[in-house]
């Protein structure tokens, strides 16, 4: 036999080329539900709810998904606040005159955290 072997069809449904005649599946459409962000959210987080359903796949994000998105969504905006507050003063003095992080650094970290593994679970890592 030259070339490599075919492989067997088990396989070939758990890793999703299973296909008829060689045509590949349609793309998946976004859910309705998805398309108006939850009233909670703020203004700005709405935009970013827009902006992620506007750049991501067909089908990338599943109705159930809604609440992931909305952690995204939140923890995104978290962490452009924050960002916000720090501005240039990532140390600040403190009444003894001793220097410690700025206070908002914690949020920053654990919102970048948020973000990267919810991005993750969605998704939108380029990986």
């Amino acid at each position: 036999m030259r070339g490599r072997p075919p492989k067997p069809p088990i396989l070939k449904l758990v890793t999703g080329t299973a296909r008829r005649r060689g045509k590949a599946a349609a793309p998946g459409k976004q859910s309705a539900a998805l398309a108006v962000p939850p009233a909670y959210l703020t203004a700005a987080q709405g935009e970013l709810w827009s902006y992620c359903l506007r750049h991501a796949a067909p089908g990338q994000i599943p109705a159930t998904a809604l609440s992931l998105l909305a952690i995204y969504v939140v923890a995104s905006d978290l962490h452009r606040q924050a960002l916000a507050l720090i501005g240039d003063e990532l140390v600040v003095e403190t009444v003894s005159g001793h220097f410690k992080p700025h206070p908002a650094m914690a949020v920053l970290n654990a919102q970048a955290a948020i973000i990267l593994r919810a991005g993750a679970e969605l998704g939108f890592s380029p990986a």
